[in-house]
């Protein structure tokens, strides 16, 4: 079976949820002329997809948050305050993916 992988997924029947799925598989045909493995093939692929976007979702929630938040205190705060120009020690280098990568593994700290 070159170019196929397969596997073999068991069901306790003596749990609820178990037993729910199997007897839902074991109509899939009927209600929806599916085949068993056409509905695992679709359901991994959309959890996958949905972790997927739950993470960039999560991530750009939490860019914008604290986009907003940042420029709030900044605005409130520069009304107080005279200008400081503080000089960089390094040029930037960093692209603005480079630097959404860091921020996205600084906030993995964080859950």
């Amino acid at each position: 079976m070159e170019g196929k992988y397969s596997f073999i997924v068991r069901l306790d029947l003596s749990d609820n949820r178990q037993a729910r799925i199997s007897k839902y598989l074991q109509t899939l045909h009927e209600k929806t002329s599916q085949s068993i493995n056409g509905f695992v093939i679709d359901a991994i692929a959309d959890y996958i997809d949905y972790q997927s976007y739950t993470r960039e979702q999560h991530n750009e929630d939490m860019r914008r948050i604290l986009q907003e938040e940042m420029q709030r205190v900044f605005v409130s705060s520069s009304h107080n305050q005279a200008q400081v120009v503080v000089p960089l020690h390094q040029p930037q280098t960093k692209t603005v993916d480079e630097l959404d990568q860091e921020l996205a593994d600084d906030l993995e700290l964080f859950e």
